[in-house]
């Protein structure tokens, strides 16, 4: 009777191994399972190396007492392959986590990048733009007279940044009282570095103002001086007619008070004009940076043009009051 019974058994285990080792064939047990199918482009390394194929063919089963054996380690090969597949998918599993925290942390990248762009060591960041720039859709102004309004109403909103940004590094190029930027021609300034240095402490501790508005009637004062002097040659704040800053801006309007002018001689760009009238070299009352910064002023006209002496010039009226005509 117990002979029967292990005979029954051994004869058991043999349909077994065999029906298992059919049904296998030459499939790896993620097709068996259905795990292999959605793998993506990730998961294509893991799968591969995952992919442990049971070779098991009916020529196992032709051996005659290790048959069971055989069938035993297939089963524990299996089983082992099984483990196998499920720790790639746990790697696989890690690796889809692993790119998406990779995801998240470049579309943070992506938004710092974005907020660079935004601030982008963007200088003009400290200054709204669009609210300073208040002549550049006026198509009766040159680009260099629109920018000459703009850096007056850089100066005058914050000071102490325009100072620290386009003034304090002035203070490098100078060697006594010659200044030289490179590629730039050498100056010979009439204080050296002291103006720069007395200009940069002012304007430091110098309060924010209110910005100036395009006034068409100042305009046209300032250009009818600019080209006078353009074709004259001569400097300072007189016409060659006699007439007074009063004279040329009461030509194109009324109500003028609290009238200005200053001057700029041989710079040709707009930030080049304000800076050098802020520094104001050899000129001890600084008269010219005390105009740009005076607050009462609200009104403003710029005009450039070109000197027979200096190359270029750069008239600019100011007033607390105005109405063009």
């Amino acid at each position: 009777m117990k002979n029967n019974l292990n005979k029954f058994v051994l004869a058991a285990a043999f349909g077994l191994a065999y029906l298992f080792t059919i049904s296998c064939g030459q499939h790896s047990w993620e097709e068996i399972l259905g795990l292999g199918s959605s793998s993506s482009v990730e998961d294509e390394d893991d799968y591969s190396s995952s992919g442990f194929e049971l070779s098991s063919s009916s020529s196992s089963l032709q051996q005659s007492s290790s048959s069971l054996k055989f069938s035993s380690s297939s089963l524990q090969q299996s089983s082992s392959s099984l483990k196998f597949s499920s720790s790639s998918l746990q790697q696989s599993s890690s690796s889809l986590k692993f790119s998406s925290s990779s995801l998240q942390q470049s579309s943070s990248s992506l938004k710092f990048s974005s907020s660079s762009l935004q601030q982008g060591g963007n200088e003009t960041g400290d200054w709204d733009i669009k609210v300073l720039d208040v002549a550049r859709g006026i198509d009766y102004l040159s680009d260099v007279e629109k920018d000459v309004i703009l850096e007056l109403n850089m100066v005058r909103s914050n000071p102490k940044k325009y100072a620290e940004l386009y003034i304090q590094p002035m203070l490098k190029y100078f060697n006594g009282n010659r200044y030289s930027e490179p590629g730039k021609t050498t100056i010979i300034t009439q204080e050296g570095s002291v103006s720069v240095q007395e200009c940069i402490e002012e304007l430091s501790q110098a309060a924010s103002i209110g910005i100036l508005t395009l006034e068409k009637g100042l305009y046209l004062a300032a250009k009818d001086h600019a080209e006078d002097q353009g074709k004259t040659g001569q400097r300072g704040h007189e016409g060659s007619d006699g007439s007074s800053v009063r004279d040329r801006v009461n030509r194109y309007g009324s109500g003028a008070n609290s009238l200005a002018e200053t001057i700029s001689y041989g710079k040709n760009t707009g930030r080049s004009i304000v800076i050098q009238l802020l520094v104001d070299d050899g000129v001890p009352s600084r008269g010219h940076r005390t105009i740009i910064m005076n607050g009462n002023y609200t009104l403003v006209g710029s005009s450039v043009g070109t000197h027979p002496n200096y190359g270029y010039l750069c008239v600019t009226d100011y007033a607390k009051s105005y109405k063009s005509n």
